[in-house]
């Protein structure tokens, strides 16, 4: 089965061209009601709402996996239901090296949704912080 994700309507055609089957609006509906009883294996979750993992039992089965980059809350815990883990990643150099190498040659594509100078980080950082950034945001900094 492919994937399924959630995104902003503007945002649909690219989340597409990324792979997802299905697209959900998070704007318009609610995820878990839209995905309720599919039964997946895992959800990814990239936003870290607590409702998220709430809502989680909805759309996985018994057992099934909450893996999240996002969610440091204290409190969140596996249940009967669901089995809640936080994912880390500590980069080496050498893993970087081969990312830019991959990007270098096309075969790793990042969508990049602006880039702005140094002084206008704290604009940035509101804006990637909002969810309203359809990619990375480049920082340019004078050498």
């Amino acid at each position: 089965r492919e994937p399924d994700a959630d995104g902003t309507t503007k945002k649909i055609d690219f989340v597409k061209s990324l792979g997802a089957d299905q697209v959900i609006d998070y704007k318009s509906a609610d995820w878990a009601e839209v995905l309720a009883g599919q039964e997946y294996d895992l959800i990814f979750d990239t936003v870290g709402l607590d409702e998220d993992l709430a809502k989680a039992n909805k759309v996985l089965k018994k057992g099934g996996d909450f893996v999240s980059i996002a969610n440091f809350n204290p409190e969140s815990k596996s249940t009967d239901e669901v089995r809640f883990a936080v994912f880390l990643i500590k980069s080496t150099g050498a893993e970087l090296s081969k990312l830019v190498q991959l990007a270098d040659e096309g075969k790793l594509q990042v969508p990049v949704d602006s880039t702005v100078a140094f002084e206008d980080v704290p604009a940035a950082l509101e804006k990637n912080m909002s969810f309203r950034s359809g990619g990375k945001i480049v920082v340019k900094v004078s050498a």
